[in-house]
Order: C-alpha cells, then sequence, then structure tokens
C-alpha cells in the first residue's frame, strides 16, 4: 500500500491498467527524475512525460541491440509459438514487397524440423530453402538470411545445446518468438529461461487473440528487450507488422480506457 501511494496518479492509472508493480516502481522514479522538483501542472502533463520516458526506455532498449550491416535473423523459441509462419510472413514482406533478394534455411536442432511448409512456401516464392548451414558457401552479403529452427524446451540442456548451435550463425539478430494469448506470468518465464541466449529482441504471435497489450510492455522492460513486431493470424503476408512503442502506448491506454 506504502508502495501505490509513492506512485504518481499518472502511473497508478498503468498498474490499474496491467502494468506490473515492479515496473511501475521503476517508472515512477523516472518519471520525478525528469520533473526534478518541479510538479507537473495535470494530469494530462504527466501521462506526456511517463509516455516519453516509456518509450526512451524502448529506443534504449533498441539501440542496445541493433546489430550492423544485414544480419542473419534467427528465430528461436519453445514450440508451438508460430515461429515459421511469422518467417514466412517476414520473408513474403521483404522479398515480394521489399524487392529483397532472400534465402531460409530450415535447419534441425535437437530434433528434426519438420516445417515441410516453409520449403513449400520458398519454393511459390522462388526463395531458396537451404537444409544445411554451410559458412563457405553464402549468398551475397546485401541477402536477407532467415534461419527457421525447432522449438525447444526451456530447459538447462536444450538451451545449452541451441546456444552452442547459435554460435555457428556469429553476430546474428536472435529473435525469441513468444506466443501472446498465453498468460503473462508463463511469458516472462519463457524470456527468464531463453535470457540465457544472446536475444535481440522478441516477436509476440498471437496479436489478434491478446485483449491486454500491458503484456506486450511488461515483456520488453523484463526482458530489457525490444518486442520487435507482432504477428496475427495464418494469413501470410498479413498480420505481421512492426512495433512503434508510441503507437504502442496510445493503443494500450485508449483500449484499456474503453
Amino acid at each position: 500500500e506504502e508502495e501505490g501511494e509513492s506512485l504518481l496518479p499518472s502511473v497508478r492509472i498503468l498498474v490499474d491498467i496491467g502494468l506490473l508493480p515492479k515496473q511501475a516502481k521503476w517508472l515512477s522514479g523516472c518519471v520525478k527524475h525528469h520533473m526534478g522538483n518541479t510538479r507537473s501542472r495535470n494530469l494530462v502533463e504527466e501521462m506526456e512525460l511517463l509516455r516519453e520516458v516509456l518509450v526512451d526506455q524502448w529506443n534504449q532498449l533498441a539501440r542496445g541491440v541493433e546489430k550492423s550491416g544485414t544480419p542473419i535473423r534467427v528465430m528461436v523459441g519453445p514450440a508451438g509459438t508460430g515461429k515459421t509462419t511469422v518467417l514466412c510472413k517476414w520473408v513474403t514482406q521483404e522479398a515480394f514487397m521489399g524487392q529483397r533478394p532472400s534465402r531460409i534455411w530450415r535447419l534441425d536442432g535437437s530434433r528434426t524440423n519438420t516445417a515441410e511448409f516453409l520449403s513449400l512456401h520458398g519454393e511459390l516464392m522462388q526463395v531458396p530453402v537451404e537444409r544445411v548451414w554451410v559458412e563457405t558457401t553464402q549468398p551475397p552479403e546485401d541477402t536477407l538470411r532467415f534461419v527457421d529452427l525447432p522449438g525447444v524446451a526451456d530447459t538447462q540442456q536444450a538451451l545449452e545445446e541451441l546456444s552452442y548451435q547459435i554460435k555457428a550463425f556469429g553476430d546474428a539478430d536472435v529473435l525469441l518468438v513468444l506466443n501472446g494469448s498465453y498468460e503473462l506470468q508463463l511469458l516472462l518465464k519463457q524470456v527468464e529461461s531463453f535470457g540465457r541466449l544472446p536475444l535481440s529482441g522478441i516477436i509476440i504471435t498471437h496479436s489478434d487473440e491478446v485483449e491486454d497489450w500491458s503484456k506486450v510492455w511488461n515483456i520488453a522492460l523484463s526482458a530489457k528487450l525490444p518486442v520487435k513486431f507482432i504477428s496475427g493470424g495464418q494469413d501470410i503476408p498479413g498480420g505481421f507488422q512492426e512495433i512503434i512503442p508510441e503507437r504502442l502506448f496510445d493503443y494500450w491506454v485508449a483500449s484499456a480506457m474503453q
């Protein structure tokens, strides 16, 4: 209760619409620091400052994991989160709409990668799908390279094996794919487990089933990683979009207030 009392009114509103108390305490401290000894004139002004602080934090997290050049994009995560569907959507947008040369590696991990759908989709898109990673026969530098790995359990052994496999790709863009329809506590547990990998961002699938947008903020702030994309539905290439934190904040607050 005392902790709640020390929170700014604007931050208490965010707690009411789903922000975790741990994040609220940090956020309240940041906003107070920004205000110095002055007090905001009203709640609207305070909310604007709070939005600014959150967006700035998000952008800092993104800058901290930014890769130079055209990195290899590697999808990792638990089984059944929709990694392959996300990859198909992303490649389609880049190759078809962005006219970017692309290549896919459908690789086995500790278990076989059974995503035949990915190979069929590559054929349809005229994007080569390789089954073996060979460092010496890489495509030109401007080619977008996507790696699809089978989902793994969040056990120490499985994650150690995955970590070892990822090293072969060098300084890759390793993206954790999570199912947004799961309970927040389970998602935070998965974030913590997969956090031992050199992650550079998160993708949230099943966004069409997400009713509480505070989830995305809680995940990003807990993981200290940007949520780079959200993906909803099975249609390709639909429902796959890059996250803009300003819009995400506005949408979260507006949808919660309805």
